[in-house]
């Protein structure tokens, strides 16, 4: 096993057990917009997108940015700019 460093959000839908079927379909149509969206803005913020995973579980995303060891400012703001677009 190899040690590795990164970065990780984990982001939760919060009330979406109380959804409606039709509030779930629209949820998760969001939800893979958004998907698609942050593999472009990860291009655009100087990040690699092969360096991102992105799963998913209920209404549970969890973001994950592999860094070079010695993290950085630069990767720590670039992540953040990648994550205010899911506010």
């Amino acid at each position: 096993m190899q040690e590795r460093k990164g970065l990780v959000a984990i982001l939760d839908a919060l009330g979406a057990s109380a959804y409606s079927a039709a509030d779930i379909k629209e949820f998760l149509k969001s939800a893979y917009l958004l998907l698609e969206m942050l593999q472009k803005k990860v291009e655009s913020v100087f990040l690699e997108a092969r360096r991102l995973s992105t799963f998913t579980f209920n209404d549970t995303l969890v973001i994950a940015y592999e860094t070079k060891p010695g993290i950085d400012i630069d990767y720590i703001e670039a992540f953040c700019s990648v994550l205010r677009h899911f506010e």
